[in-house]
């Protein structure tokens, strides 16, 4: 047994080596803003607050997220100012001021946040919610998206050459060890044109299309810069 004991404390020496150089991959947190309505609304800002476990004392750290023109948000942990997560981590989303039923929490690995890769939440305002914009802070009604007339792609546009490149795409980030949360909602964004396009909504399908494809072409030329080697 005493022969043993070098041998055991060799083994956690190289894990903590392992362990100190591998990089933390990114959580992925992600949802859709609307009002009680129905419209989809854009052009403000969440707040994103949680315990900074990259290095001891941790400390809480808040970042603002804005809400894009497709009325998404999208936030990876594992970046500036949250630099490092973990399974049991709260993670604080606070969608409108003055107003506690817009402060939502969340925990890694636990009601239906999955452990690894990241976590959805879609959240419904009302209209008089106070929301934080570049322009101050306005009612909730008074950011809402008109969608806005874009081209019309046929059939044949979204070809099966198109498909094959997104699985191709994500195919290869994975073998970068890009989070499974982040091609999740590519291929989530991909989906939803096709069940936009084949219930004859082309209009409304393009830019889910569009976003999809400028994600994963964005991650592929990080990848290749090595900007996430392992």
């Amino acid at each position: 047994m005493k022969k043993l004991f070098p041998l055991f404390v060799i083994f956690l020496f190289a894990l903590s080596l392992i362990s100190a150089n591998t990089p933390d991959l990114p959580y992925t947190l992600h949802g859709k803003a609307s009002i009680e309505s129905g419209e989809c609304i854009s052009g403000f800002n969440i707040k994103i607050s949680a315990l900074d476990f990259g290095k001891y004392p941790f400390e809480e750290k808040t970042i603002e997220v804005p809400v894009n023109e497709h009325c998404e948000y999208n936030f990876a942990l594992g970046n500036p100012p949250l630099t490092k997560w973990m399974n049991g981590m709260e993670i604080t989303l606070t969608f409108c001021k003055y107003d506690e039923s817009c402060i939502k929490t969340l925990v890694i690995g636990e009601g239906g946040c999955e452990s690894g890769g990241g976590c959805s939440l879609d959240f419904v305002l009302k209209p008089t919610s106070i929301v934080i914009t570049d322009e101050g802070e306005k009612e909730a009604k008074e950011v809402i998206k008109i969608i806005e007339t874009v081209e019309v792609e046929t059939e044949g546009e979204i070809s099966w050459v198109w498909k094959s490149i997104i699985g191709l795409a994500i195919a290869i980030l994975a073998l970068f060890g890009w989070s499974k949360g982040f091609t999740a909602l590519a291929k989530y964004y991909w989906n939803k044109g096709e069940e936009l396009r084949k219930a004859g909504h082309p209009k409304l399908a393009k830019p889910y299309y569009n976003r999809a494809i400028k994600m994963l072409k964005t991650a592929l030329k990080r990848a290749a810069e090595g900007y996430y080697k392992k």
